[in-house]
């Protein structure tokens, strides 16, 4: 009996060009080769059209662009024009079998809504962030945001949790409230994997030198980038260089070298390979608790020792690749992280091993997909 062919579209707000875009398209080759005979779109946003929808062909899986009328930063999924091409996208290519959605924001709202009701599709969602109080919304944008427009998004996200036939979860606590929202659903814990990009060979950063620097990666709320900027001070006469990339903190904040927001990934993951250790400056709250660092899988995957402010999640953890500081303060960090540059490199590579390990077991795509597919199978 010849197995049965399942076409999953995967649903994603996020640009093209975005780290998050690409790892989708990472985790979507890994299903492929995990079950190559199932079938595999991609709807993501363009990183400038606002007219057209771009095709793309990449080793097999469709990449659909869809135009948006806002531009930059503000293409984060709320335009309802991108929206409603994505609606008669789907109602056009109604042939697919899962759609597979990734958080809710109004793009992939409406578009699930309407492949769930109007299409009778199966929808698998995958909760990478959380909306509610306390959540991204509020952490990244503000309370006056997370008041206004945040709320909208919240509601939209809970209506979603709740007719959703699968969610796929990305911590101990999202499973909780995925349990009470959703209950019938087929609801899993899964991680969000690390980036299969290779790492750049070249080193060129002329200012750092080797294992001789600590790093940190990614978006910080207000709050934290003042941690951050704080502890470097507080570190200032130890002799330990301090290096951020892809946070709003000024390029000229004394004590701490800032590369921004870094275009090619592939130099992001040069800057982490090269690191003494990795560090996560977060504060110990609802969202940092609830959502998965992104960052930590690729710290993990490259293996990395990791430094972070006592996260309630992380320290369930198993595999001791990390360190924690017994308090959110800028002095408890600054001392661990003094500490921890001291550690000799045979202390460190113990470290080390422990995070490949917990990149085997938990965040490698190979094994993550393979979990993926078998939600797939029992929907179809």
């Amino acid at each position: 009996m010849a197995r049965k062919v399942l076409k999953i579209i995967f649903n994603v707000h996020n640009r093209r060009s975005t780290t998050a875009a690409q790892k989708s398209i990472e985790m979507v080759e890994s299903l492929k080769k995990c079950a190559p005979n199932n079938e595999y779109e991609i709807l993501c946003t363009s990183d400038k059209n606002k007219l057209i929808i771009k095709k793309e062909l990449l080793n097999g899986i469709s990449i659909i662009q869809f135009p948006d009328l806002l531009w930059g930063r503000l293409r984060q999924g709320i335009d309802l024009y991108n929206s409603f091409l994505r609606i008669c996208y789907l109602l056009k290519n109604s042939n697919f079998t899962i759609l597979h959605s990734i958080d809710a924001r109004p793009v992939i709202f409406f578009s699930s809504i309407f492949a769930k009701f109007f299409l009778k599709k199966h929808l698998v969602l995958a909760w990478w962030d959380f909306s509610g109080k306390g959540g991204i919304s509020e952490q990244r944008f503000g309370k006056l945001y997370s008041k206004t427009f945040g709320l909208i998004e919240y509601n939209l996200d809970a209506i979603l949790r709740k007719v959703s036939d699968a969610n796929l979860v990305v911590s101990l606590g999202m499973f909780e409230k995925i349990m009470k929202m959703n209950p019938k659903a087929l609801n899993y814990w899964i991680r969000v994997g690390a980036s299969q990009s290779d790492v750049s060979l070249d080193f060129n950063f002329s200012n750092l030198e080797k294992f001789n620097y600590i790093f940190y990666c990614g978006a910080l709320s207000k709050s934290e980038e003042k941690f951050i900027i704080d502890t470097a001070d507080y570190i200032k006469n130890k002799n330990i260089k301090l290096v951020v990339a892809g946070t709003d903190i000024p390029n000229n904040t004394p004590h701490l070298t800032n590369f921004g927001f870094v275009k090619d990934f592939n130099d992001i993951l040069s800057l982490i390979r090269y690191a003494r250790f990795c560090i996560l400056p977060f504060k110990n709250n609802t969202h940092n608790n609830l959502r998965w660092p992104s960052k930590m899988s690729d710290y993990c995957r490259l293996g990395k020792m990791v430094v972070s402010t006592p996260l309630d999640q992380i320290n369930k953890i198993d595999e001791k690749f990390y360190l924690l500081s017994s308090h959110h303060s800028v002095k408890d960090f600054g001392n661990t992280l003094i500490n921890a540059f001291q550690f000799s490199n045979k202390e460190i590579e113990q470290f080390e091993k422990q995070s490949l390990l917990f990149f085997e077991n938990e965040l490698s795509n190979d094994k993550i997909s393979l979990r993926i597919n078998n939600i797939y199978k029992k929907l179809a």
